[in-house]
């Protein structure tokens, strides 16, 4: 015998959200589709915001290094002689970057995922850095 949902109504309801219930993958919100709900708008949400962000030109501070003086006196940007300017992240200094989401509405995958069995959540690329 199954055992019922403990946050399970009378009209076999659930009604409880909080961390427990989400963890214990209660049957009625599995039957009812409520896991791969809250997952399709936490991605939805990300992707909306990433795909926002796309379009945006990467902010680029002119100050590579804050020098400041003993006691912190005084204070300059400047560049030392053996600082490179580096890449902060894999996607920075690209301008063709896409994403794409496991969402029913996304169809575009790259084809190095759809050559798998993997389905990642989220995926950003740059079909030129590869």
């Amino acid at each position: 015998m199954e055992k019922p949902c403990a946050y399970q109504t009378v009209m076999g309801n659930c009604t409880g959200q909080t961390t427990e219930h989400v963890l214990s993958s209660c049957k009625v919100a599995l039957s009812q589709g409520r896991y791969t709900w809250r997952q399709n708008s936490v991605l939805q949400e990300l992707a909306s915001v990433i795909n926002t962000a796309k379009g945006q030109p990467n902010p680029r501070s002119p100050c590579f290094t804050i020098f400041t003086t003993e006691g912190e006196a005084k204070k300059w940007c400047g560049r030392s002689n053996t600082a490179s300017i580096q890449r902060k992240g894999l996607l920075d200094g690209c301008d063709d970057w896409e994403i794409s989401a496991d969402l029913p509405e996304w169809y575009k995958q790259p084809d190095v995922i759809r050559r798998t069995i993997l389905r990642p959540d989220i995926v950003i690329h740059s079909p030129l850095k590869q």
